[in-house]
């Protein structure tokens, strides 16, 4: 059985992005560092790759948002 790809998704464009991005690349770091395949995905509004877009670049078993 393949392992779980796990996108962590963070930031945003909200006064409280930049801390979501700090926790969302610990979290990230934590995930990689237990041997899980990990896939991170900044959720800025500018940002021309959509959440959809970032699903569809390859497959996601789980969606962990760290998001403020």
């Amino acid at each position: 059985m393949s392992e779980a790809v796990v996108l962590v998704l963070l930031g945003g464009d909200e006064a409280e992005a930049p801390v979501s991005r700090v926790s969302g690349a610990a979290v990230a770091a934590a995930l990689t560092e237990a041997g899980r395949q990990v896939r991170v995905h900044d959720l800025r509004r500018s940002d021309e790759t959509s959440l959809h877009e970032a699903v569809d670049a390859g497959p996601v078993d789980v969606v962990f948002p760290v998001l403020h």
